[in-house]
């Protein structure tokens, strides 16, 4: 048998040994060091001060405002009817034009003092009544007869004056005032002469004053003035007022009469002002504005603002709506538009129901003007009947007196009202409606100082 034995004399083993000995750590140390900050300081460095300085000092002076009452010295009318006839045995001066018996004229002598310097003057205010005995005046204006006054060219003697010896009046035309007298016997009324007496008076005051009709022709109007011989207790004499001021102390006069007669004058009030030292200074307000630029970087910013210190002014602005009446004359400055604003400011602002009516006329400006653009037929209806109305409101104005309408143009009125309320939307529509029922109720017509003249 095979003796032969097979045994493995190799042995082999795994011998070799594999470990890690490389360390891998992370040696790099990754810091943020980039610290952002606001690097820039930014001040309001430029200072700029109020350079500019507007100064303006006044010694201090005392003013003294005096009302002088002139009397008059002399007074009486000339009639062309009567061209060699002296009138001055009449109680009334009488101011006419008759389409037959011509032109009246009345003329005034006022005891103005040399002292009163026409630069001083601040204002002259002829004061006139009516003469009670009279039948009184008539116009064909809505209530009042227009005259214009003027400075004579040279005196006159009212015992001997007539229409002959002063050439119907003969009259300094460069320079005069305008005014009304108002209708009927009962009422007195003052006029403004300042632009006159301020304008030429050295012969106001020597040579005396004349007062006409303005338009003489060609319908018969007149109306009859108390004359310094009126005995009627109603009646007063012409007088003039002048207030004037002065520099220096007051002086204190006695107040004396205004009234009828033929006596000098008399200082009815004396207002002292004094301006006292005045420094006024105006100066350019300074306004910085300061923004820093941001720094930035890949991962953060920072941005830094500093408010600077100023001075600042405030401005108003006001924008007013559109007035349809300003739109329909195209000129907020027309004769119109002014005689209309002084109508609400000195009437109607004066009373609760006035103030209710102009705050219905704001709040629906935009509509009206938009209804009277759109049908100027209308438009041109309302501006024709604004235009014949405006002489004697502005009249009426001057003298705190009423005007009177005539039925035709209260007519117009409530056509304009209704054919604008026609086309109105229907908050406008019941606006439209209470004015109309205040007008029937003559609430409207009371608060705008109007009448409407009887058939």
């Amino acid at each position: 048998a095979p003796t032969t034995t097979v045994a493995p004399t190799t042995t082999s083993a795994m011998t070799t040994t594999v470990e890690l000995t490389t360390t891998v750590e992370p040696t790099t140390t990754v810091l943020v060091t980039t610290t952002i900050q606001p690097t820039t300081t930014v001040a309001p460095t430029i200072t700029v001060a109020p350079t500019t300085t507007t100064s303006s000092t006044l010694s201090a002076t005392t003013i003294v405002y005096q009302s002088y009452t002139c009397d008059t010295s002399a007074d009486v009318y000339i009639d062309e009817e009567s061209p060699a006839t002296n009138l001055n045995d009449k109680t009334r001066l009488l101011v006419s034009y008759h389409p037959t018996k011509g032109r009246a004229r009345g003329l005034w002598k006022f005891n103005i003092p040399g002292t009163i310097d026409a630069a001083q003057i601040d204002s002259a205010t002829l004061h006139v009544s009516g003469s009670i005995h009279t039948g009184g005046g008539t116009a064909l204006a809505i209530y009042c007869l227009a005259v214009y006054c003027y400075a004579l060219n040279f005196p006159f003697d009212e015992n001997t004056e007539t229409w002959d010896t002063h050439s119907g009046g003969d009259y300094d035309a460069s320079v005069f005032a305008s005014g009304a007298l108002p209708d009927g016997n009962d009422w007195e009324t003052s006029i403004d002469v300042t632009t006159l007496v301020k304008g030429n008076l050295p012969k106001v005051r020597s040579n005396g004053m004349l007062m006409r009709k303005q338009q003489e022709g060609p319908t018969k109007e007149y109306q009859n003035i108390a004359s310094r011989e009126s005995t009627d207790a109603e009646d007063f004499a012409a007088h003039l007022e002048i207030v004037y001021a002065s520099t220096g102390a007051t002086t204190t006069v006695s107040s004396g009469g205004g009234g009828g007669g033929g006596g000098g004058g008399s200082y009815s009030s004396t207002t002292t002002t004094t301006v006292p030292v005045v420094s006024t200074t105006s100066t350019v307000p300074v306004t910085t504005s300061t923004t820093a630029a941001p720094v930035t970087s890949s991962t953060s910013s920072s941005t830094s603002t500093v408010a600077p210190s100023s001075s600042s002014t405030t401005s108003t602005s006001t924008t007013t709506a559109l007035c349809p009446v300003i739109k329909m004359f195209q000129d907020e400055n027309s004769r119109e538009v002014t005689v209309i604003r002084t109508l609400r400011n000195r009437r109607m602002a004066q009373s609760i129901d006035g103030l209710v009516l102009i705050y219905l006329y704001y709040t629906n400006t935009e509509e009206l003007t938009g209804i009277f653009s759109s049908d100027l037929e209308l438009s041109n209806s309302a501006a024709k009947l604004i235009r014949e109305l405006t002489p004697a409101l502005e009249l009426s104005l001057a003298h705190n007196t009423s005007m009177t309408v005539t039925p035709e143009q209260y007519a117009d009125i409530i056509t304009i009202l209704r054919r604008t309320q026609d086309e109105a939307a229907p908050h406008l529509k019941k606006t439209i409606d209470q004015v109309l029922k205040k007008l029937a109720s003559g609430e409207m017509m009371k608060v705008m100082g109007i009448t409407i003249q009887e058939k």
